[in-house]
């Protein structure tokens, strides 16, 4: 299985390689770099929904090649934190006994292809949004720490594992630099 992960990685750090390194001047908006900060949360056995009271730090770094104005390829890094602990707000009587808690750091690579239903970015066209929708591979990777339970010591867990970023939204064209 690591030979798999391993290979997995290899590809996307070579993907991301050749995403960014042919950077040409005459291509300006062929181009982009980018990056994001927000919120993560834990949804699992400790917390059932999300908890405002025990969310993390999120932060995005990518780089994009625009093939066209519909197509797009993006390689990025997410790094996350994330949290939970029975004692903060235990789901029921158990989870109060139990008393389980563990703090970790999410690592995420991935390759993720882009379509724009309209041509947003023309300068020509009447329209200054579009709904889009991605999907792509990835892999992550978790370092956390914790414990099951009040009367287990805290133990240190590593793992990695396949991730299939896919969604929609809409963007939306502020200036020629920002959307």
């Amino acid at each position: 299985m690591n030979k798999v992960n391993f290979k997995i990685f290899s590809l996307l750090v070579v993907l991301g390689f050749l995403t960014l390194s042919s950077v040409n001047s005459s291509y300006g908006q062929s181009y982009e770099v980018g990056g994001g900060l927000g919120t993560s949360a834990y949804s699992g056995d400790i917390i059932r929904k999300i908890d405002p009271g025990q969310v993390g730090l999120q932060g995005t770094l990518f780089g994009k090649r625009n093939f066209d104005n519909v197509w797009s390829l993006k390689v990025g890094v997410n790094l996350a934190e994330i949290m939970a602990a029975d004692s903060i707000r235990p789901i029921d009587a158990m989870a109060s006994l139990r008393q389980g808690h563990f703090t970790g750091r999410i690592t995420e690579l991935s390759a993720i292809m882009e379509f724009n239903f309209l041509d947003y970015v023309n300068h020509k066209s009447e329209f200054k949004f579009s709904p889009y929708a991605f999907f792509g591979m990835g892999y992550a990777f978790v370092n956390a720490k914790g414990r099951m339970n009040a009367g287990t010591p805290v133990q240190e867990y590593r793992t990695g594992t396949l991730v299939i970023p896919f969604g929609g939204g809409l963007k939306f064209l502020l200036t020629n630099q920002l959307n």
